[in-house]
């Protein structure tokens, strides 16, 4: 049986940009990355009604339309607090325990470093 390296999740690089613009940010889920066209995507979602948020051709843009805010399996919100955590617990590691929490997927490592910190 072979071992398999860990993917590298970039939601550092996410925690670390959240910081530098002061601001909260969409991020990808399952890599980490952070959505790039997240003023679109807010005017798409803000500009629609109730009623055409309803229409099931709506519904199938949005499933469709990977990086969405109101799609929460592929999205997640990183927000200063969370971000500043992340990277506050990740500069208090040690090198060998970096590697191992920079590979764990965000909400794991959101969850580690809550509980490291409280």
């Amino acid at each position: 049986m072979t071992k398999t390296e860990p993917i590298r999740m970039f939601w550092l690089e996410a925690a670390r940009l959240v910081l530098k613009r002061r601001t909260a940010l969409y991020v990808n889920s399952e890599t980490g990355l952070p959505v790039i066209d997240q003023d679109a995507a807010n005017e798409f979602v803000c500009a629609l009604s109730e009623q055409e948020i309803e229409q099931p051709d709506v519904q199938e843009r949005l499933r469709q339309w990977r990086g969405c805010p109101l799609d929460r399996t592929d999205c997640a919100i990183l927000d200063m607090q969370t971000a500043n955590v992340l990277v506050t617990v990740f500069d208090a590691l040690k090198p060998e325990q970096q590697e191992l929490f920079v590979r764990m997927p965000l909400q794991g490592a959101a969850s580690f470093a809550w509980r490291c910190v409280r």
